[in-house]
């Protein structure tokens, strides 16, 4: 890091390099240092490091996503794809390559597999409250807006502040502005310190 902040671009890849030959089989450095070559633009390098450190077991899921990352990074859909199905198979628990589909299937305007992927997900992970909402907004797309609505309140009961925050904001946008009240109102009193819900609520306020 000290050579990084120095311009020693050179010794910064001898390290990485270094740590990477000691402990082959942790995922970290070789991620950093697949990274460090994309940044200087040779993604053919850092697809190689990144292969090398497959092994066969769970631990491949971070570098096939780091691998799709970069495969998006070149607009090769169809491979980045290939590689995030591949994580999700090595690591079925890992969050990042559910999302990261869906949002290769909304970019080529294919809902169903988006949501798919959401539901795979919270097979996972039930009170992902993240995927809720993503779902909820691919509803909205589609106009599909009593879905919608019963996703936003799934996000509300995972109890975190994103939760409630999307469904006072569905129902602001909706025109229902007893409701919006009343689930922000819910929010202060269940996250009184809440800086985006005070930010929120001061805003419908106004």
């Amino acid at each position: 890091m000290i050579h990084l902040s120095q311009g020693n671009l050179k010794d910064v890849e001898a390290d990485l390099a270094t740590a990477v030959r000691i402990e082959p089989g942790i995922a970290n450095p070789r991620i950093i240092l697949s990274a460090f070559h994309v940044y200087r633009n040779n993604r053919a390098k850092a697809m190689t490091i990144l292969s090398e450190g497959l092994t066969g077991s769970k631990s491949d899921a971070v570098l096939y996503a780091a691998m799709a990352r970069i495969m998006a990074s070149e607009n090769r859909a169809a491979e980045a794809i290939r590689y995030l199905q591949k994580s999700k198979e090595k690591d079925p628990g890992a969050v990042d390559p559910y999302f990261m589909l869906a949002d290769f299937y909304v970019a080529q305007r294919d809902t169903a597999k988006a949501l798919a992927e959401y539901s795979s997900l919270l097979q996972q992970h039930p009170a992902n409250t993240r995927a809720f909402i993503r779902m909820a907004g691919l509803m909205e797309s589609e106009n599909r807006q009593n879905e919608a609505l019963i996703l936003y309140q799934k996000a509300k009961e995972t109890h975190e502040v994103a939760g409630y925050l999307a469904l006072a904001h569905y129902h602001e946008q909706r025109g229902s502005l007893k409701d919006a009240q009343s689930v922000y109102s819910e929010a202060r009193i269940r996250f009184p310190r809440s800086v985006p819900v005070l930010e929120q609520q001061g805003r419908f306020y106004l």
